[in-house]
């Protein structure tokens, strides 16, 4: 057999076996797993695939197999469930796989891990999957007999497989989009029923890899011609840095001008918390909560390298990373420095004529980023965090300058961590004032983000 049709399908599931025995990101097992055992591009990219896929959509597999058997799955050995979830993924999502290769090839999962008792289980429950799915049947309106895969289409079933969406929109939502039924509840409170389609299909598909141009090395026009003369397909973003790579099979260290510093992976919707704070060069400015530090070196980019830019977190190794990132770019003027989360007293006094603050959320404008952060988020979150961001609130009010700006930014679309938050702190600080605000929720190229503009008033 080969390494595509044997080794990496059990790659995948031993993978998703210690995410659920360890809750470890996935990312961080894939590492692993692959630093142990060296797999070729395209099986990595294979494994990749069916190892966040299977969590992504893990409440439509879970449908599917809960239709062809006659227990629950509390009842289901849950190594064996991982198996069943792991040949649903490919029947459901994988194109290029034929679906007697992904039965076959599942089913030996369990004499590998010598659980050959399970063979004609997993077998049974495939078959019946792979005959209710109509091969090449797709439709655009979701129906109980449907489900969403990418592009804005449904893939047609033979039997009723899902709620009606007619009827309960928000079980749909959550089974066949395959979301926590609380979380699909409350928006389809909020959202119409297209706008929440539209960002279920944000929220699971694959994106298109986003740059910021680092306009203090080269122009958007330049890096774009970089990459043709590659033959690396890529197109002008809405946004005046912003640039568009269809997914490629190239690493991103291994784009021409990476090393050169020419650009930084950005999401065009995180463009807009430092667009907003329009940092000028000579001023004093604070990143608060400034890791991964994209948003850090963007402010320096807009300073033109010139001015004092501190950036903090509570993480050393974090620190660290941004120290690289600024270098590559040719940053100089960044200042790391590592703070206390339970000590405010570490946090640099300023003053400071302008703040950003990138506060901790609940990430639901992103979820699509990693594949395990929906079954993470509790309602309990939403209770807690407005707390926390009306703690940092307050921290950054007291280390502005006269006419000093905060920039507010979240990449939750959850009005408790936003709006809410933002409402709750005018009340009590009348020096303070909402010169804008906008609101972004997860569609076409652009994750879901929040940010609101306050300045000081003398």
């Amino acid at each position: 057999m080969s390494e595509t049709s044997c080794q990496t399908r059990l790659i995948a599931f031993d993978i998703l076996n210690k995410h659920r025995t360890t809750k470890k990101y996935v990312a961080d097992l894939m590492a692993e797993q692959f630093s142990a055992q060296p797999v070729s591009d395209a099986n990595r990219r294979f494994v990749a695939e069916l190892v966040y896929g299977a969590v992504r959509r893990k409440a439509t597999l879970d449908t599917f197999i809960l239709n062809q058997i006659n227990r629950l799955q509390k009842d289901v050995e849950e190594e064996l469930w991982t198996i069943l979830q792991v040949g649903c993924y490919q029947l459901a999502f994988m194109n290029s796989v034929p679906p007697h290769a992904a039965i076959y090839e599942t089913v030996d999962i369990s004499k590998q891990i010598h659980k050959p008792r399970w063979t004609k289980f997993i077998n049974g429950v495939l078959r019946g999957v792979s005959r209710n799915l109509i091969s090449e049947t797709t439709t655009t309106t979701p129906t109980s007999k449907s489900f969403p895969t990418r592009n804005g289409e449904y893939r047609c079933c033979e039997q009723d497989c899902f709620p009606n969406p007619q009827q309960s929109f928000a079980h749909y939502f959550a089974s066949a989009f395959s979301f926590p039924l609380w979380l699909s509840k409350r928006w389809a409170e909020r959202f119409d029923f297209e706008e929440l389609c539209r960002i279920g299909f944000h929220l699971n598909k694959h994106m298109p890899l986003s740059l910021r141009v680092n306009l203090l090395k080269t122009s958007r026009e330049d890096l774009l011609n970089l990459f043709q003369k590659s033959d690396i397909a890529a197109v002008a973003g809405k946004e005046e840095e912003a640039i568009l790579l269809e997914q490629s099979q190239i690493k991103i260290p291994q784009l021409p001008g990476f090393n050169e510093g020419m650009f930084v992976v950005q999401n065009p919707s995180a463009l807009f918390a430092s667009s907003l704070l329009a940092p000028m060069p000579g001023e004093e400015v604070l990143d608060l909560c400034a890791a991964p530090g994209t948003k850090t070196t963007h402010i320096a980019e807009m300073m033109q390298n010139k001015g004092i830019l501190i950036a903090t977190d509570v993480d050393e190794k974090r620190l660290d990373k941004i120290t690289e990132n600024a270098t590559r770019l040719g940053l100089d003027m960044i200042q790391t420095e590592l703070i206390d989360k339970t000590d405010f007293a570490t946090i640099p006094k300023g003053p400071f004529d302008a703040i950003l603050l990138d506060v901790p959320c609940s990430n639901t404008g992103v979820l699509n980023k990693r594949p395990e952060a929906r079954w993470r988020i509790i309602p309990k979150d939403l209770e807690e965090l407005p707390a926390i961001q009306l703690q940092l609130l307050e921290v950054a009010t007291n280390r502005i300058t006269p006419n000093g700006r905060i920039v507010y930014s979240t990449c939750s679309i959850e009005p408790e961590e936003n709006q809410n938050v933002i409402a709750t702190f005018l009340q009590s600080h009348p020096e303070m004032k909402l010169i804008k605000e906008q609101k972004q929720v997860p569609q076409k190229n652009h994750d879901g983000a929040y940010t609101a503009l306050l300045q000081r008033q003398v």
